[in-house]
């Protein structure tokens, strides 16, 4: 190889910038690159026969021909400094480019000069448990959240007990309930004694009932079905209450939270009240804080 300092000066030009003596690159594929792009403007391959760490040479595949680019890495600065620049001979027995030099050179475009991408727009609506729902709020992106209602349908099968808050002039009251899902109705169905929390949803039927995989049956079933930890927050309204209702939950029925006749007298008997919240609104947040809000479309 030619000493650094035995060129010739001249400039290569390519469409819209040239190779020049003494010009400085970043990396030696940007090089490679402009390299490619002289060649083609001029229907002329290449081809590197020295290639490394330090130096790059570029030569045209006739061995007669003249051209050449030599080019060296800068240690002291970091970067790759041309420095030695001859054409070609234009003659007939230079090769032009070969098909597969062609598409590689456009791949290299593409590469370093990437066609801006169209912003995406964000999902505004998804599909679970049978119904539409708009998403109306969120810190993730929705192709975080694929199997969500799975996840969710998982959760009220098999947590046994919530966390139902409910409020009235200024009186909140959380409560840890038993409870049964209806499909159908798409709701939630509570037994409750005549206190509090009874009292707050009769005169406000907004309510918020609290599920998680975080610890018991749910995290054995989560786990051993491959479902990510979550806790979800669903929002309703009362639509539906019973006064001495005594058909809230089958404890004989599969599937259902109560399976046991030990905690039947929580939830049946005279003195109880039936109350149907009709879920609106889901609120999913996943163990790093992510988090995906749903309003279900009337």
């Amino acid at each position: 190889m030619d000493h650094p300092d035995e060129h010739e000066e001249h400039n290569l030009p390519y469409p819209g910038g040239m190779v020049a003596l003494g010009a400085e690159y970043a990396d030696k594929a940007t090089l490679q690159y402009d390299i490619g792009l002289h060649c083609e403007s001029v229907g002329r391959s290449v081809r590197y026969p020295k290639s490394d760490v330090r130096w790059l040479l570029a030569r045209c595949p006739n061995p007669n021909c003249a051209f050449e680019i030599h080019a060296r890495f800068q240690n002291k600065v970091g970067v790759w400094k041309v420095t030695k620049v001859s054409p070609h001979s234009l003659d007939q027995t230079c090769p032009t480019p070969e098909k597969k030099q062609r598409v590689r050179s456009s791949a290299l475009l593409k590469k370093h000069n990437p066609t801006p991408k169209k912003a995406r727009k964000p999902e505004t609506e998804v599909e679970g448990m049978g119904k539409i729902w708009d998403v109306v709020g969120g810190d993730a992106p929705l192709c975080t959240w694929r199997g969500w209602d799975v996840e969710v349908l998982s959760l009220l099968k098999h947590c046994s007990l919530c966390y139902l808050a409910t409020s009235f002039d200024s009186a909140p009251e959380l409560s840890l309930m038993f409870f049964k899902w209806e499909p159908a109705s798409f709701s939630l169905v509570f037994s409750t004694p005549k206190d509090r929390k009874y009292e707050n949803m009769v005169q406000n039927g907004n309510v918020a009932v609290l599920l998680h995989n975080y610890e018991g049956t749910a995290a054995t079933s989560s786990l051993l079905g491959g479902l990510r930890p979550l806790a979800v927050t669903f929002y309703g309204e009362v639509n539906q209450i019973e006064v001495n209702g005594t058909e809230m939950i089958n404890v004989e029925e599969p599937g259902e939270t109560s399976r046991s006749f030990q905690y039947a007298g929580a939830f049946t008997g005279l003195g109880k009240a039936t109350c149907r919240v009709e879920i609106k609104e889901l609120l999913l947040v996943n163990v790093k804080g992510a988090s995906l809000r749903l309003k279900r479309r009337e």
